[in-house]
């Protein structure tokens, strides 16, 4: 009983570890954009 539990609690937190790791790639990723955008494309020779 206390077994299954824990396993399911474990199961939980590393769905949760999962969310929190893929929002911030997109977070990040979007930021980088982001900078990406703001900045004045110059062509390179």
């Amino acid at each position: 009983e206390k077994y299954e539990a824990a396993i399911a609690s474990l199961a939980e937190m590393e769905k949760r570890a999962v969310m929190a790791e893929t929002t911030l790639e997109a977070t990040l990723q979007y930021q980088s954009g982001q900078v990406k955008a703001a900045q004045p494309s110059t062509p390179s020779p």
